[in-house]
C-alpha cells in the first residue's frame, strides 16, 4: 500500500505544480500498451486492487478532483497520441495510467435502461444516470451498429440544439443506417439539466432554462448548481459511454446541430485529447453576437463578456494553435435558414479560421432551412467525414 501510495502522491504533486493531463487519453494509451504487450498487467491490477482500499480511493478521488480543475490546461502529456510508440513521454503515459487505475475505474456510471430496440442490424436505446456535476437524473441516446459484436468501433456524439432532447437526433436524423453501415457507434445526450429543483426561463421561453443548456458551467446563481453542461459532456458523459458500451476511445468524432454546433466546436475545440473529428449543421457561431447567446449566457455567467469568450466558438477558434489536429472542420448551413443572419453568423467564425489556421468547409445550400429535414439531407456527408477522420 505504502508504494502505490507514494506513486499516487508522486503523479499528484507533479501535476499539481505542472500543467493538465488528459485522464481518457492515459487510460487509452494504457489499453494499447496491454494490447500490446508493452503493459505490466500484475502491476496494473495490483494498483487498482490497493487503490479500491479506503486510504488509496481517497487518495484516488483527490487525485481526480485535480485533473478535473486542470483538463484546460496542456502539458507534454497531450502531445502524446495513442499509437506512436516513438515518443518516449508514452513511458510517463503508462507509468502515470498504473498509478490512477483504480482512479479511472472510480469515474464509471451506472446508467438505467429506459428502452432498447434494434436498428438496421444494431441496437439502439436511451439511457439514464444520476449526475453529479448537473444534480439531477440525465438521459442520454446510443446507437450501437453490428460490427460493436466483434469489438470497439468508433464513436460520434451529437448535440442538439434549443428545444431537443436525447430523443430527437435519433428519432428524426436518419443517421442510424449510414452509422450502421460504416461501423460507427451514435451516441446524444439530453441538451439540458431537468427535474424537480431545476430552474427555468422565468418568462417560459424556449432559449434559455430547460433544452438551453448551452454546453457551458454556470458561474451565476440560481444555475450554478444545476447548468454544468460543458463538466458534463466532457465527464460524465465520456464515462457513461466508454465504460457502458463498446467505443473506441481513441477515435471519436463530435458533431452537433444550432445551439449544440456551437456545442461541438466550443467543447471539441477545446478538448483535442477527447475528439479527433468536428463537424456543425448550422451552429450559434458567435454566442457574444446572438441574441440567443447574450440572453443565455448573460443569465448563465454574468454581465461580463470577457467571461464568455471560451463558450463563443469563433473565439474558440481564433485562440487554436494546434490547428492540424481535427483534419478539416466541416459546417453546413441552409441559405433559407430563418436564423442564418441574426443568430448564426457563419461568416464570423469562416474569418477566425482564416486567422488561426483551422482548415474549414462552409457549405451553404440553397432551399435548406433549419430543421432535421436539412440534418437528415446531409447527415451521411457528416458521418462519412467522421469515418475518414477516425480511420475507417
Amino acid at each position: 500500500m505504502d508504494r502505490c501510495h507514494w506513486r499516487t502522491s508522486q503523479f499528484a504533486a507533479r501535476n499539481g505544480t505542472g500543467g493538465g493531463c488528459s485522464l481518457d487519453l492515459v487510460a487509452a494509451t494504457m489499453q494499447e500498451a496491454h494490447e500490446t504487450g508493452r503493459g505490466d498487467p500484475s502491476e496494473a491490477d495490483a494498483a487498482r486492487h490497493v487503490v479500491s482500499l479506503a486510504e488509496g480511493l481517497v487518495v484516488a478521488l483527490a487525485l481526480l478532483s485535480r485533473l478535473t480543475h486542470l483538463r484546460h490546461h496542456r502539458n507534454r502529456l497531450d502531445r502524446v497520441q495513442p499509437g506512436d510508440r516513438s515518443q518516449p513521454l508514452l513511458r510517463e503515459a503508462v507509468w502515470a495510467t498504473r498509478t490512477v487505475a483504480g482512479c479511472h475505474n472510480a469515474l464509471a456510471v451506472s446508467i438505467e435502461t429506459l428502452s432498447e430496440t434494434s436498428c438496421f442490424g444494431g441496437r439502439i436505446g436511451f439511457y439514464q444516470h444520476a449526475s453529479e456535476s448537473n444534480h439531477c437524473d440525465m438521459r442520454f441516446s446510443v446507437f450501437v451498429p453490428p460490427q460493436a459484436a466483434a469489438g470497439k468501433v468508433p464513436v460520434v456524439t451529437f448535440l442538439s440544439g434549443l428545444t431537443n432532447t436525447e430523443e430527437d437526433f435519433m428519432e428524426k436524423s436518419g443517421a442510424q443506417r449510414v452509422a450502421a453501415d460504416l461501423g460507427i457507434m451514435l451516441v446524444s445526450p439530453d441538451t439540458s439539466p431537468r427535474g424537480d429543483g431545476v430552474p427555468d426561463d422565468p418568462e417560459g421561453e424556449y432559449d434559455f432554462g430547460l433544452s438551453a443548456g448551452f454546453y457551458l458551467n454556470a458561474t451565476e446563481e440560481p444555475w450554478s448548481h444545476h447548468y454544468n453542461m460543458y463538466d458534463y459532456v466532457t465527464r460524465e458523459l465520456q464515462a457513461a459511454v466508454f465504460h457502458n458500451f463498446p467505443g473506441d476511445i481513441g477515435r471519436h468524432g463530435l458533431t452537433g446541430y444550432s445551439m449544440g454546433g456551437h456545442g461541438a466546436l466550443t467543447v471539441g475545440l477545446r478538448n483535442p485529447d477527447m475528439f479527433r473529428s468536428l463537424s456543425a449543421f448550422a451552429p450559434i457561431c458567435t454566442t457574444l453576437n446572438s441574441p440567443w447567446g447574450r440572453k443565455a449566457l448573460g443569465h448563465y455567467l454574468g454581465s461580463d463578456t470577457a467571461a464568455w469568450t471560451e463558450y463563443d466558438a469563433s473565439e474558440v477558434a481564433r485562440g487554436v494553435t494546434d490547428t492540424g489536429h481535427w483534419g478539416k472542420i466541416l459546417v453546413d448551413q441552409g441559405n433559407d435558414d430563418p436564423f442564418l443572419a441574426e443568430q448564426l453568423h457563419p461568416e464570423l467564425l469562416e474569418q477566425a479560421c482564416a486567422e488561426s489556421g483551422l482548415e474549414l468547409e462552409l457549405r451553404y445550400h440553397a432551399g435548406y432551412d433549419h430543421s432535421y429535414y436539412f440534418i437528415s439531407t446531409f447527415i451521411e456527408d457528416h458521418l462519412r467525414h467522421h469515418a475518414t477522420a477516425l480511420g475507417l
